[in-house]
């Protein structure tokens, strides 16, 4: 039994480091005279905008990415023991469904300090919901 076996082995069940993972989302609905929005926020340390790809379909929010494990830096010839493995790592994908009043093409997403920000306008009145892709997000502003 390697290292990372040991380490592994007293993990809570369903822990299968490389493969999925779930980060953490939280949901948000902001109203004003003016306009009506949904907010979502999902935490993802360690990501860069590239790993990341975040499209609406069949009335869904999904986000898919992939984070890669946070290892030390080595200096020639030294090996590292892991003593503990905690972080979430390797692919993931979450989604939402979105409201039938959400405006999918009125998306706009911002990546800051590790949390994704992701802001869908909703409009006044319900609308029937949108079949196919609709809008991709691949850049941040």
């Amino acid at each position: 039994m390697d290292v990372a076996d040991r380490a592994f082995r007293w993990q809570p069940s369903g822990f299968h480091p490389g493969e999925s993972w779930a980060p953490s989302m939280n949901t948000f609905f902001a109203r004003s005279s003016k306009r009506s929005r949904m907010v979502v926020v999902i935490e993802l340390a360690g990501l860069e905008p590239d790993d990341l790809k975040i499209e609406i379909h069949e009335h869904r929010l999904v986000v898919r990415g992939s984070r890669r494990s946070p290892e030390p830096d080595r200096a020639a010839g030294e090996t590292v023991q892991i003593q503990s493995l905690e972080i979430d790592h390797g692919r993931f994908v979450r989604w939402l469904p979105l409201p039938r009043r959400a405006r999918p093409e009125g998306m706009t997403c911002r990546y800051e300090s590790g949390m994704l920000w992701i802001e869908i306008p909703l409009s006044p009145t319900r609308s029937s919901p949108t079949k196919g892709p609709v809008a991709q997000k691949e850049t941040f502003g």
